[in-house]
Parts: C-alpha cells; sequence; structure tokens
C-alpha cells in the first residue's frame, strides 16, 4: 500500500514538475502569468523543497529502521541491556524529527515569503516592461501613421497637378480640334470653289479645242486652194 502511494505521489510530482517547466518557459518568453499559475509556481516550489527534505527524511528513517532492526537483533541477544538505549534512540529521533519537522516549517514559511517577493517583483518589472514595450510600439506606429498621412497628402498633390495638367491638355486638345475642324470646313469650301474653277477651266478649254480645230480646218482649206 505504501509502495502504491509512492508512486502515486512520483506520478503527481513528475507531472507537477512538467507544468513547472512549462511555467518557466512562459516566464522565459516574457509572458504574464495568471495568479493561478504564480500560486501553483510558488507551491510546486514549496513542494520541491518539501519533497527533498522528505527524501532526506525518507533516507533517514529508513537507515533507522534498519539500524533499529539490527538493533532488535541485537536486543534478542542482549535485550535487557539495550531496551534503555532504544528508548532513549527512539526518543532522540522523535527530537531529532520534531526539530526537522520544525525547521521545516520555517523554511518554508521563509520560503513562501521570499518567492511572494521575488514573484512581486518578477510581476512589476515584467508589467514595466510591457508598458515601456507599448510606449515604443505606439510611438512607432504613430510615426508610421504620420508618414504614411505625408505620403498620402503628396500623392493627392501629385495626383491633383497631374490631373490640371491633363486637363489643360484637354482644353487645348479640344481647342486645336475646333481650330481644325474650322480648317477643313474652309478647305471644304476652298475645293469646292477650285472644283467649280475647274470645271469652268475644262469648258473653257473644250471651247478653246473646238476653235483650235476650226482653225486648223481653216487653215487647212486655204492650203489645198494654193496648191490648186
Amino acid at each position: 500500500m505504501a509502495f502504491l502511494v509512492d508512486k502515486t505521489l512520483e506520478i503527481a510530482y513528475d507531472f507537477a514538475r512538467e507544468k513547472f517547466g512549462e511555467l518557466i518557459n512562459k516566464i522565459q518568453s516574457g509572458k504574464p502569468l495568471t495568479s493561478e499559475e504564480a500560486n501553483f509556481l510558488l507551491l510546486f516550489m514549496v513542494l520541491n523543497e518539501v519533497r527533498l527534505r522528505y527524501d532526506e527524511l525518507s533516507r533517514q528513517i529508513q537507515l533507522n529502521r534498519e539500524m533499529i532492526k539490527e538493533v532488535n537483533e541485537d536486543m534478542k541477544k542482549m535485550e535487557g541491556s539495550l531496551r534503555s538505549e532504544i528508548k532513549a534512540t527512539e526518543e532522540r529521533l522523535r527530537s531529532e524529527m520534531k526539530e526537522c519537522e520544525e525547521r521545516l516549517r520555517n523554511e518554508i514559511k521563509a520560503t513562501e515569503e521570499r518567492l511572494r517577493n521575488e514573484i512581486k517583483e518578477t510581476e512589476e518589472r515584467l508589467n514595466k516592461k510591457i508598458e515601456e514595450t507599448k510606449n515604443d510600439l505606439e510611438k512607432k506606429v504613430e510615426l508610421v501613421r504620420d508618414e504614411l498621412n505625408k505620403r498620402i497628402d503628396d500623392l493627392r498633390v501629385d495626383l491633383t497637378k497631374r490631373i490640371d495638367d491633363t486637363n489643360r491638355r484637354l482644353d487645348s486638345l479640344e481647342h486645336r480640334v475646333y481650330e481644325l475642324e474650322k480648317d477643313v470646313e474652309e478647305l471644304k469650301v476652298a475645293v469646292a470653289r477650285l472644283d467649280h474653277k475647274v470645271d469652268l477651266l475644262s469648258e473653257d478649254v473644250r471651247e478653246i479645242k473646238s476653235m483650235m480645230n476650226l482653225l486648223l480646218m481653216h487653215l487647212a482649206g486655204i492650203k489645198v486652194e494654193k496648191e490648186k
């Protein structure tokens, strides 16, 4: 039965030690502990010291039991002379155990107080570090926000300028298109006039050709008469 109890306590201690390691890693990574985790950390450290003391006492008790066993064996041979010695030994052991228990209580109390102070100091340092980190991040975010706003304003001004330039160019192009359209209309009128003049010239050319033909025919008739 004692073996089962010790085995159960050993399993519980191993589990608590694993949880203790996780909490230490959490502290080292800069994460804050909950009050339950801090209490667990404190209790485990106390438990660890108690366990060490318990193991020491267990070994001492085991040695005492072995010694008592040897004494009992010797008592069979020297029962009368050793009874008083055994009683004295038992009293001494009781006294030592009582003193040890008292020392353990005092040490546990002192350890608890020391751990509470250390945990409090650690929490204060962590809270201070968290606050400093928070302030630094807020400053960096503000700087980034200001820089982004400045860039946005610069882009807005640049885009506005480009849009204005584009609008001016479009207005200029519209004016040029309007002028070109007027020039095209004037060219159309000029072409129509040229076409009309070409038609008139064509008629004049035809009349001239007709007159030339008549003149040639007239000249040809005069030449025939001279030959006769």
